[in-house]
């Protein structure tokens, strides 16, 4: 993996297609895995940014970043670029992803981070993810302000405003039947605050999706799941999910053939909610 970082708010890491292939138990790259190494790009080139202005490490012993809230799209190009590894296989160890990343803009205690991953050989973007994160205080898991500097820094870029949808329902309508399925939370799913990576709760929706059609609940799907492509998804997270606690998990496909998941841990504590739709 390479890293490249120069003065300002933007960079990017560089991805052979093996390293993406060693996270998935697929013959070829599953692009979900494309959104840990999003995340990795945030945290390192944000920090990155952060250092540069302040002076200072944004991770420490009193700090942290607590994401709220992402939402992610793939491109048709992006299954084009997958069919292109399937047809090459003798090659695709030869086929970087470039993940690039922008701090797009800083309020008192929250940024927006933005990532887009990109074909370095042809420029074409495969996917385009948008993040919402709090500095948060380790001790009181309470918000606490940004650096001034660091945010007169950040929001002196010229960049166009960014919005998040909000269309997810809070608890499954009357008229739906319900799949719940759920699994505890394992060593390899936290972050370095000991609660769930937000991937994680990515990963959960699809493997609710294969627990669902392996017990025969009615699932309209353009294909096999391990065929599909994922077109968008969202993700808000509520509260957080630490090592060992079980997370339960109600999904149902709506009207639109949208596939919405209500994540929950002991005594209905809601902790995530997510949207998954799948390219035709």
């Amino acid at each position: 993996m390479e890293i490249h970082f120069k003065d300002g708010i933007s960079g990017y890491i560089e991805v052979s297609h093996i390293e993406l292939n060693r996270h998935s138990n697929k013959s070829v790259c599953d692009p979900i895995q494309w959104l840990k190494y999003a995340e990795l790009c945030r945290v390192v080139l944000s920090c990155r940014v952060f250092e540069q202005v302040c002076n200072e490490v944004i991770l420490n012993q009193d700090r942290t970043v607590f994401l709220l809230r992402s939402q992610f799209e793939f491109t048709p190009k992006a299954r084009e670029f997958l069919q292109g590894v399937i047809d090459n296989k003798a090659t695709k160890l030869k086929m970087p992803i470039r993940f690039v990343h922008t701090t797009r803009s800083v309020g008192n205690t929250s940024a927006i981070y933005l990532c887009n991953a990109v074909d370095p050989k042809t420029g074409d973007v495969l996917m385009n993810l948008g993040l919402y994160a709090v500095l948060v205080n380790k001790h009181t898991r309470r918000p606490t302000p940004f650096p001034a500097k660091f945010k007169t820094f950040v929001n002196s870029h010229d960049a166009p405003p960014y919005s998040f949808s909000d269309d997810q329902p809070r608890t499954p309508p009357s008229n739906v039947t319900v799949f719940k399925w759920g699994r505890k939370i394992q060593l390899t799913d936290v972050d370095r605050n000991i609660h769930a990576n937000n991937t994680v709760y990515i990963l959960m929706a699809m493997k609710c999706i294969d627990a669902a059609l392996l017990e025969g609940y009615p699932i309209v799907l353009p294909d096999k799941l391990h065929l599909c492509m994922v077109k968008r998804g969202s993700l808000t997270i509520v509260n957080e999910s630490p090592l060992g606690v079980v997370v339960d998990v109600e999904m149902w496909q709506g009207a639109d053939e949208t596939f919405h998941f209500i994540m929950s841990t002991g005594q209905q504590k809601r902790v995530a909610f997510v949207l998954l739709s799948f390219m035709k």
